[in-house]
């Protein structure tokens, strides 16, 4: 059973994502977040579910996604398969290439 990891950074998307869903509601920001935050449970038990993000192969390491709503969650598996670090979380209606390098590093 792997080890779910938030990098600061995908913490801060996080952080990001409530702040702006509460400016309308902070109880459906927190109903978000948590549901959001669930949508990673099954990577514990199955890391490889999610799909190769075809815009991220030429980086060292297996880089996924998994799709919650209208976000995508970027995660990496480590090499023994006991980790899977979150590396951030974005809408899909942003184009990766765009997104600073620092997005993609531990």
């Amino acid at each position: 059973m792997a080890q779910i990891i938030w990098t600061e950074h995908s913490k801060k998307n996080l952080k990001a994502i409530h702040s702006y869903i509460a400016s309308d509601s902070l109880l459906y920001a927190n109903r978000f977040i948590t549901s959001l935050i669930s949508a990673t449970q099954k990577l514990e038990i199955f890391p490889e579910c999610g799909k190769k993000v075809p815009a991220l192969l030429h980086l060292s390491g297996a880089i996924r996604e998994v799709i919650y709503k209208n976000y995508r969650i970027i995660y990496q598996i480590k090499e023994n398969k006991s980790e899977v670090v979150i590396l951030t979380v974005v809408h899909n209606r942003r184009n990766l290439a765009d997104l600073p390098k620092q997005d993609w590093e531990l």
